[in-house]
Parts: structure tokens; C-alpha cells; sequence
């Protein structure tokens, strides 16, 4: 009876070092730089916003990305910007596996979101972007992207998504008021484009 009660000890002190020695996956939070922006993302991981971004200048990104496999969580907060300048919300260019998810974004001079391939946007609004004389799109992309449950209205300079070719695809966002809807990818169903289902 001791031996066996000892030996349930030993596996429940064994499993607790194995959980204490488990690296954690904290996100890392984001905010507005001392120096200004754009907020620089320079090392792959998971990332998360805890205030609103207030943008108040024309040039910079928001937040630039010069590493792929990131994953960004607005949390609930906006990016905002000036309504003016070239400056992107997300301007992950020729990155990959880059996700942003839960947030608003708007306002920006030049694009929404962009990133490489393999990118994700998942229940992001997209409003308003692309004011600035350069223009941009609301989501920018490459090959293989899931643009998802997201609402991009008004970026009357650029393309609601425009995507390299049909193997990224855009599911049950709601898409309105942009210069052009979307170029490029699959339509996978539930998407409302100016007020129909009829979408590219």
C-alpha cells in the first residue's frame, strides 16, 4: 500500500517539473512606440493589442512586420489613422503566415492589411482605408490567404481584397462601398458584396 501511494507521488511530482518546465506561449503586448511609429514586429510569435493605436501622422505604418509567422490580436481595439498619408494599419509585405484577427482598423492612407502568403484576417472591419494620394486596398495578400468574417466598407481608392491568384479564398464577410470589390481568389460562400450574394 506505501509502495503503491509512493509511486502515485513520483508520477504527480513528475508531471508537475514537466508542466513547470514547459516553455509559456504568452502573447506579447503591443504599444505605441516612445519614438513614434510605426509599432515594429521584428520577431516571429503571438502579439496582442491593449489600447486603441491613435496614428496622428501621415507617413508611417501603424504596425510593420519584417519577420513571417505572426500572429497579431487586436483584442477588440482600433487602429486609427490620420485619413491621410500612405501609411498601412498591417503592413506585412512579403511576409509569411502572418494573422491579424478581432479589431477594427481605419482610417489609414494607404492599405488595410497587407502580407504575404499564406496570410489570414479573421473577423478584422476594414473601414475607410486607402484615403491617402497613393490609395491602397482593404486586404492585400498573396497565395493561399482565408480572408474570413470580416467587414471591409469604404476603401473608395483600392479593391476591398485583392489576392495573387485562386488558391486564397474569402468566406462570410460583409463587403461594401470600396472602389472594386475583390480581384482575385475563390468566393467560399456567405459573402454579401454592395447588398447581394452576388460576389466575384
Amino acid at each position: 500500500m506505501v509502495r503503491g501511494r509512493f509511486s502515485a507521488l513520483l508520477v504527480a511530482i513528475v508531471f508537475a517539473i514537466a508542466f513547470a518546465a514547459a516553455p509559456a506561449h504568452a502573447q506579447m503586448k503591443l504599444v505605441k512606440p516612445a519614438g513614434g511609429f510605426p509599432v515594429k514586429i521584428t520577431k516571429s510569435g503571438s502579439y496582442i493589442l491593449d489600447a486603441n493605436l491613435l496614428v496622428g501622422v501621415i507617413l508611417p505604418d501603424a504596425i510593420k512586420v519584417s519577420v513571417s509567422n505572426v500572429s497579431i490580436n487586436l483584442n477588440g481595439f482600433a487602429i486609427i489613422g490620420p485619413a491621410a498619408g500612405s501609411g498601412m494599419g498591417v503592413d506585412a509585405v512579403g511576409q509569411n503566415n502572418v494573422t491579424v484577427t478581432n479589431g477594427t482598423i481605419t482610417g489609414m492612407g494607404g492599405a488595410g492589411i497587407s502580407t504575404g502568403n499564406n496570410g489570414t484576417v479573421q473577423n478584422v472591419r476594414i473601414i475607410a482605408n486607402g484615403v491617402g494620394a497613393s490609395g491602397g486596398d482593404g486586404v492585400a495578400c498573396g497565395t493561399g490567404c482565408l480572408i474570413s468574417g470580416s467587414v471591409i466598407a469604404g476603401n473608395a481608392s483600392g479593391d476591398a481584397i485583392s489576392v495573387t491568384d485562386a488558391t486564397s479564398g474569402y468566406l462570410n464577410n460583409i463587403i461594401t462601398g470600396n472602389l472594386a470589390t475583390v480581384v482575385g481568389g475563390t468566393n467560399m460562400g456567405g459573402n454579401i458584396c454592395n447588398g447581394t450574394a452576388t460576389c466575384p
